[in-house]
């Protein structure tokens, strides 16, 4: 009886370690993936980086914590940071720099440099304005593009390698692609500069976002659906509030961004090889129709299986709303759109940032791990 009781005794215990097992290790990669449209996360701390929160609290800023409006991101001598700014938009701040967010909102995203360097990838559009501020002056983002502000006493200096940026309250403060612009005393001067004077912390952001483009395209098509869904369902994201999401891998630990755009490529022109369409979210989610989950119009949730591209005859299709944001986008950077059927949804081929030609589309989910392959884009 005695040895009857350890059996169940034992039994019951390891029926509980792989209960505990089974939430901590989620059964199905779908499980593990988040879906964000916030600013403010931290994607990556290399080093020596401490945040100080508006309440006075000070501690060491760790991966997958959260910046909000009023904390400041400390860097130390060897420390450097990656910051999620509005969904396809990054901050990386560099060694011995102090950032601060002024705003969070993603159509108005104010942000602050205190000193030291930080470099910006960003989607910005007439919807999404994006404006750095530093001791001696503004920058409006007014493109997507790449750019490094550096702020030093009495010198606050920004460096556009891609895109367009104007200084605030300048009488001419336009600065163009290959331009650089310093406030010195108050005064503007505008040069070019060299793009072979790279330093480790440009090198490290390009080198950032060759990796997040590879990582978007060793997301699961078939295990994304359900959590694609359910987010949406939940109102975390729109096609109207932002141009695209960011979505959790977890292969890397970290958020990539997926575009609502077919055919784009991050500013520095990595090649993003899935948008929102390519894990077969339907139609409706274009007009903000869409009243069921998980199938909304699909069944099984598979991706594998595109819904029609027109609504059937007997129901009218619904009114077109205002354009979402990444089609204006597209138009205002000079083409007209083309619509396509490669997948499912109303997808277009923009101009902006770059425009390369799509791989044939693949069926089924990419493995990772992330390690190998070559970049989707081209270095600039």
């Amino acid at each position: 009886m005695k040895n009857l009781t350890l059996l169940v005794v034992a039994f019951l215990a390891i029926t509980s370690v792989a209960s505990a097992q089974r939430v901590n290790n989620p059964s199905s990669v779908s499980d593990r993936y988040i879906i964000s449209a916030k600013a403010g996360g931290v994607n990556l701390v290399e080093g020596q980086v401490e945040v100080l929160r508006r309440d006075g609290r000070k501690h060491i800023l760790v991966k997958g914590d959260s910046v909000d409006v009023g904390d400041e991101v400390i860097t130390g001598a060897n420390g450097r940071a990656e910051i999620l700014l509005n969904p396809g938009s990054y901050a990386r701040v560099g060694a011995d720099s102090s950032f601060s967010f002024k705003t969070t909102s993603l159509d108005d995203l104010q942000l602050v440099v205190d000193r030291g360097s930080v470099v910006f990838e960003v989607f910005a559009s007439n919807d999404f304005a994006v404006t750095v501020e530093t001791p001696e002056t503004k920058f409006l983002l007014a493109e997507s593009g790449v750019y490094r502000v550096n702020a030093e006493p009495d010198n606050s200096n920004i460096a556009v390698l891609r895109g367009r940026a104007a200084i605030v309250g300048a009488e001419d403060g336009r600065v163009r692609r290959g331009r650089e612009a310093s406030i010195v005393d108050g005064r503007v001067e505008v040069s070019k500069f060299e793009k072979k004077e790279r330093d480790e912390l440009d090198e490290w952001s390009q080198e950032r976002a060759k990796l997040l483009a590879k990582a978007n395209s060793r997301l699961d098509r078939r295990s994304l659906y359900d959590p694609l869904m359910s987010a949406y369902a939940s109102g975390v994201w729109s096609l109207h509030r932002s141009l695209g999401l960011w979505v959790f891998n977890p292969y890397i630990g970290g958020y990539c961004f997926v575009p609502f755009g077919y055919g784009w490529g991050s500013p520095y022109g990595y090649w993003f090889d899935y948008d929102i369409w390519r894990f077969g979210v339907p139609r409706c989610v274009y007009f903000g129709s869409c009243s069921g989950y998980p199938n909304s119009g699909q069944t099984g949730g598979s991706p594998t299986t595109n819904p029609p591209t027109t609504p059937p005859t007997t129901t009218p299709e619904p009114r077109r709303p205002t354009l979402p944001p990444f089609e204006r986008m597209q138009r205002q950077e000079g083409k007209s759109p083309v619509q396509t059927t490669v997948d499912s949804g109303p997808i277009f081929r923009p101009s902006t940032p770059v425009v390369i030609t799509p791989p044939v589309e693949r069926r089924g989910p990419v493995t990772p791990p992330l390690s190998g392959g070559s970049s989707k884009g081209r270095d600039n």
